[in-house]
């Protein structure tokens, strides 16, 4: 039997958050947003239709309002199995998958740069291809790309602009006290 996918879009101190799934696991995230329209247009984008449940794996809805909130939280249990299949969308690849399953071993208060990730993740000349990867991650916060920055120090792209780009990166940082 097949579950209905669901999703649920919520307040957080910094915007309208999205969660897209079923009880049993995260298939989408979105971040924070100005507006539910907009976190609901970015969220189902691309998707089959999905029903409203406000009641959404509320333990992750509590987690992400107490991130936003600055305290120090942990979504491991979140994290999906990074399985790649030719038969799924995402990740998208072998390689795509080495470097979300590297990013989500990066803890709270953290940052490694891009080539730092590239090596984590077994493909140590790849520190260009892996910010692309990261510009298409499905679950944003879950799987903490915000922590990957230049090797400059400086924050670089997030999201590939689409969520309010390095200014919401350099929030999410700040927050962390990075």
């Amino acid at each position: 039997m097949c579950e209905t996918l669901q999703y649920v879009i919520f307040k957080t101190r910094l915007g309208y958050f999205g969660i897209y799934g079923t009880e049993n696991g995260v298939f989408r995230s979105s971040l924070p947003m100005a507006t539910p329209d907009a976190a609901v247009a970015w969220l189902l984008d691309g998707t089959n239709e999905a029903r409203c449940n406000q009641k959404l794996l509320l333990p992750l809805q509590d987690k992400v309002k107490d991130y936003f909130s600055g305290l120090k939280t942990d979504f491991s249990e979140y994290l999906p199995t990074f399985a790649y299949s030719r038969a799924n969308a995402w990740p998208s690849s072998r390689f795509a998958c080495d470097v979300l399953k590297a990013c989500a071993n990066i803890g709270y208060g953290e940052r490694l740069s891009y080539g730092e990730l590239a090596k984590m993740s077994g493909h140590p000349k790849a520190g260009r291809a892996v910010g692309n990867i990261l510009g298409k991650n499905n679950l944003p916060l879950i799987i903490p790309c915000h922590r990957v920055i230049r090797s400059d120090g400086s924050v670089g792209g997030f999201m590939q602009n689409a969520v309010g780009g390095a200014k919401l990166k350099q929030k999410m940082l700040n927050l962390e006290s990075i």
